[in-house]
C-alpha cells in the first residue's frame, strides 16, 4: 500500500496533500481514485485512507481509520553524533539510521573532519528521511540537527543519559549497553576516519562519555553508525527496565 507524508494530519475527516506528495502519488505511483493509501504525519500518527480526489496541484484523501499500532522500537531514544563522510555516503547513513529507528542525528565537526555539510544539503537530506520512512513503514521522522562541534555535542550529555564514544579498545558495545539500566536516552559519537585525537578522547572522558568498541576491525563512518544503532537494539530493554525497578 502506498504511503504519503501528511504533516498537517486530517481536517474534518480529510487529508489534503501538498503539490509534491500529490504529484508523486498520482503521477509517479499512478494511484487511482478510490485506491487505499496510508498517510503519516512524522510524529507517530498514521491513518488508513483512500484517494478521494486529485488535480494537477493537489490530492485529497478520505480518512477511514487511525492506525493505533506504534512502529517505534522499544529502546531509549537514540542520538547519533557523527562525522560526515565524503560523497553520497552520508545519504546512505541517513537512510539506514532512519530505518534503524534513530531519533536524532547530529553532524559533528571534529578535529580530523574532512566534510562540513551545508544547510542546503541538510534540507535535502531531511527529504531523504521522509522517503526512508515511506519505504520502511516508520511513522516518526528522524530529526537531522544542525551541525555541532564535538565539544558542543559532548557537553549536551545530562544526568540520566548514557553517552558512548565509538573507539577501538573500549568496552565492547553490546556488553556496556546490556549493563546500563534504564537510560533516558543514549547518545553515541562516531568520529572521522582519521580517528579521534588524544585531546578529543580526554574531553569525552571529562564529560562522562564511555569509550565503546564496535568489533575488531576498523570501520568506515557509515558502517560504525549502523553497528552502533544495531548494538543498542540488540539489548533486551524490557529486562533492563525490570532490573531498574527492582
Amino acid at each position: 500500500m502506498e504511503r504519503v507524508f501528511a504533516p498537517e494530519g486530517p481536517t474534518d475527516g480529510q487529508i489534503t496533500l501538498d503539490r509534491d506528495e500529490a504529484h508523486h502519488l498520482t503521477r509517479v505511483r499512478r494511484v487511482e481514485i478510490g485506491k487505499p493509501v496510508v498517510a503519516f504525519d512524522g510524529q507517530g500518527h498514521a491513518w488508513f485512507c483512500h484517494l478521494a480526489d486529485s488535480t494537477k496541484s493537489t490530492a485529497v484523501l478520505e480518512v477511514q481509520s487511525e492506525i493505533s499500532i506504534s512502529k517505534e522500537l522499544a529502546t531509549p531514544a537514540i542520538w547519533i553524533g557523527t562525522a560526515t563522510p565524503k560523497g553520497d555516503r552520508f545519504d546512505w547513513i541517513i537512510e539506514k539510521a532512519t530505518e534503524l529507528g534513530v531519533a536524532h542525528l547530529v553532524p559533528l565537526r571534529c578535529d580530523r573532519s574532512v566534510v562540513d555539510p551545508r544547510s542546503t544539503k541538510l534540507d535535502r537530506l531531511r527529504r531523504s528521511v521522509i522517503e526512508a520512512c515511506k519505504q520502511c513503514g516508520r511513522n516518526d521522522l528522524m530529526t537531522i540537527n544542525q551541525p555541532l562541534s564535538l565539544a558542543e555535542f559532548l557537553a549536551s550529555l545530562v544526568p540520566g543519559e548514557l553517552g558512548l564514544i565509538a573507539d577501538q579498545g573500549g568496552t565492547f558495545m553490546t556488553n556496556l549497553v546490556h549493563s546500563s539500566l534504564n537510560p533516558v536516552q543514549i547518545k553515541v559519537c562516531v568520529g572521522p576516519e582519521g580517528g579521534w585525537t588524544s585531546d578529543e578522547r580526554q574531553l569525552a572522558q571529562s564529560y562522562g562519555w564511555k569509550p565503546v568498541g564496535l568489533g575488531p576491525h576498523i570501520l568506515r563512518i557509515e558502517t560504525a553508525v549502523v553497528a552502533a544503532a544495531s548494538a543498542i537494539h540488540s539489548c533486551d530493554w524490557t529486562t533492563n527496565l525490570k532490573g531498574a525497578s527492582e
